[in-house]
């Protein structure tokens, strides 16, 4: 019967089509998937940074310590004294602090110690435990006092005193890596929508119309795309904020933790998103 069959035609056409959850969470995966790359990777570098450190604890604050004295010596870093004072106090505490490892040849040459300082580092640590083998304990508070104003909590030469440590600053650094590349993506977004879709939607046969049917002008899809990286501005912020006052731990539950909700949500989601409502757009099959 025709007719039937045009009264379930009827009815057929004014479905919207609805792209698969496994499309969508591909869409999803893809803009988010470099970000949670980039982060295991640098999170299994700091775990194994980290293992060592444990092995060679002296290598990374004699590097620190290293790197303020240069900067004193180029007068790149702002003293309160005779810079020429200065320099030589951070001689005397490396001397006085690392002496020791310094003159141990097998702690000297370890793998850790070889990767961790530069050969001028190396040569500048060397000429400093010769010049000054053996400072008196008054000499070693002299200079103390003089490098007050770059001693951290653990009593090393650092560039950053108010730091809770290294792994404070290893935090803060996975998750601006993280942050960089989501950024990145971002953009990549912004500039995809001005070609109506990028390669990901191609490649998952996804496209992006209007009501009608037809395909959504490239003004359009950039007010979708800005719509939906929206976030990002807030989460830097709110990130920036906690890490700042030292809250690393909860800036990963208030930032980490409802994003990947509204990850998940917009991946199992079967109807239009937010950026599509807002944006007056459908994904469709292409």
């Amino acid at each position: 019967d025709v007719h039937a069959l045009i009264e379930q035609l009827k009815v057929l056409v004014q479905q919207v089509p609805h792209i698969t959850h496994r499309r969508r969470l591909g869409l999803v995966a893809g803009c988010v998937a470099p970000a949670l790359l980039m982060l295991g990777i640098m999170a299994a570098g700091s775990k194994m940074l980290g293992t060592m450190q444990r092995q060679s604890p002296e290598v990374m604050p004699l590097a620190n310590a290293l790197i303020v004295h240069s900067l004193i010596a180029e007068r790149k870093l702002p003293t309160s004294s005779d810079p020429k004072i200065v320099v030589t106090s951070a001689e005397i505490f490396i001397a006085a602090r690392f002496g020791n490892f310094i003159r141990d040849a097998k702690a000297w040459n370890s793998t850790m110690a070889t990767a961790g300082l530069q050969p001028k580092m190396r040569a500048d640590a060397e000429r400093i435990a010769k010049t000054y083998p053996d400072p008196s304990p008054t000499e070693v508070e002299r200079a103390r006092a003089m490098l007050a104003s770059v001693l951290d909590a653990q009593g090393n030469l650092s560039m950053s005193p108010d730091m809770n440590g290294a792994n404070t600053f290893t935090t803060q650094v996975v998750w601006w890596a993280a942050g960089g590349v989501m950024l990145w993506a971002a953009l990549f977004s912004l500039i995809a929508a001005l070609f109506r879709g990028g390669l990901l939607m191609r490649a998952l046969g996804i496209a992006v119309v209007r009501r009608d049917g037809a395909d959504a002008s490239r003004w359009r899809m950039l007010w979708r795309a800005c719509v939906a990286w929206s976030w990002l501005p807030a989460a830097t912020f709110a990130t920036a904020l906690l890490n700042s006052s030292g809250q690393s731990s909860t800036s990963i539950l208030l930032v980490g933790l409802p994003l990947l909700g509204v990850l998940i949500w917009s991946a199992a989601m079967p109807g239009r998103s937010l950026p599509d409502r807002l944006a007056g757009t459908w994904l469709v099959p292409r």
